[in-house]
């Protein structure tokens, strides 16, 4: 069974220890997994980076260039993709020299990237959120996904109102992509928190992520489809369709399809016109 990770879990490698914790802390708070030393100290040089690895893989290095010990973060990224594989991501000044050893040191590697160190958190997000998409996308359609989520009940007459059932704090979870019938975005009521999206599977029972819309999609087959800016649907989940009203039923909710996306969703349910 295949599970593919919403959120891929980070390696930080930086020397400075304020912006290794700056880093390490808004990660985590964004819902992320960060690969930790065992002394709790920042990771901070090529041997130690070396060792954690072989106890705990990533699926993503952060890495700043200038790091302690003999070896620099080129050195540090050059290991990491030989023996991982993995995408890695490094965090420059605005030296050219420094930006040219990148370009020459990996210019047959499609999965490097470099990104200054004086941009924002939130664009360092999406900036290693746009890098796992396209990761993801080059693998096949998993049986689940892996997300950090909230288990919430959903009012029967409107599929945006939800509570959280038990706990508030998102937990990792496993769900089946066969268990899914829509998702649509859920505008969080909480004060200074940002809005959310609910995964929707059986009955009255959701999942509230922080994941956009276009990330899950990235995850699931191609039996998922956008019908609105808000709304996702499972096509295989869907009973019914109203043209009049430019709607469909899923899961006994009327979902409202956009206009820009009316024909793509009958393309996919290969039917003409017509209600039901």
């Amino acid at each position: 069974m295949s599970t593919k990770k919403l959120n891929p879990k980070i390696l930080i490698v930086e020397d400075n220890v304020t912006t290794y914790n700056n880093l390490k802390d808004f990660f985590i708070d964004s819902g992320f997994e960060v690969v930790c030393a065992n002394d709790g100290n920042p990771i901070d040089s090529y041997d130690k980076a070396a060792a954690v690895l072989q106890k705990e893989p990533a699926d993503i290095a952060l890495l700043d260039i200038e790091i302690n010990g003999d070896k620099n973060g080129l050195e540090l990224g050059k290991y990491i993709y030989e023996h991982y594989r993995i995408p890695v991501i490094f965090l420059t000044s605005k030296d050219t020299f420094e930006n040219r050893l990148i370009a020459d040191t990996f210019a047959s590697i499609p999965i490097i990237e470099k990104i200054p160190k004086t941009i924002p958190n939130e664009i360092l997000l999406k900036s290693v959120s746009f890098l796992w998409t396209k990761i993801l996308l080059q693998t096949p359609p998993p049986d689940a996904i892996e997300v950090r989520a909230v288990e919430m009940v959903v009012r029967p007459d409107n599929f945006s109102d939800a509570s959280a059932e038990s706990e508030h704090f998102p937990i990792k979870r496993k769900i089946y992509c066969r268990d899914i019938h829509f998702i649509s975005s859920f505008n969080n009521r909480i004060k200074g928190k940002k809005n959310y999206n609910l995964i929707h599977v059986s009955g009255s029972k959701a999942f509230r992520v922080r994941n956009t819309i276009d990330e899950l999609l990235a995850l699931l087959s191609d039996d998922f489809i956008r019908i609105s800016k808000f709304a996702a649907v499972n096509i295989r989940s869907v009973r019914g369709y109203d043209c009049a009203g430019r709607s469909c039923n899923v899961n006994g909710y009327q979902i409202k399809i956009g206009k820009d996306y009316w024909d793509h969703f009958l393309q996919k349910k290969s039917g003409s016109c017509c209600s039901g």
